[in-house]
Order: C-alpha cells, then sequence, then structure tokens
C-alpha cells in the first residue's frame, strides 16, 4: 500500500525554504500538489517547524 507519492531531495529542499519564509501549510500544500497532511507530516521527518497562523486584524479566534 503506497502512501503517497515518494517526496525527492528537490521537494524536501523546497519545503524548507518554503517553511522558513513563513509560508503556512496550506500555501505550501497548495504549491507543492501535496495534501496538508502530507506536508505536515513531511515537515515533522525533516524536523521542520511552521510558523504560527496570524489573524488578521478585528478577527478573533472562535470561542475568544
Amino acid at each position: 500500500m503506497s502512501a503517497g507519492p515518494v517526496w525527492t531531495p528537490y521537494e524536501d529542499e523546497r519545503l524548507r525554504t518554503l517553511a522558513l519564509s513563513g509560508a503556512s501549510v496550506v500555501t505550501i500544500a497548495r504549491q507543492m500538489n501535496r495534501s496538508e497532511a502530507a506536508v505536515r507530516k513531511r515537515a515533522v521527518r525533516l524536523k521542520l517547524v511552521f510558523a504560527k497562523a496570524r489573524l488578521s486584524p478585528g478577527l478573533k479566534a472562535k470561542g475568544k
């Protein structure tokens, strides 16, 4: 059972670059034609951390 397309060294480097630039998981997933879950899973494997999502001024998080 395949877990999806194999990540190439080029894609790993692109993921690193995008994560370091502050891009969101959603943005990265769209740009790389991968699912958000795939991007998150690969980021964990590569020990990458994504910037926290920021709310636009005037918006509040649910329940706040």
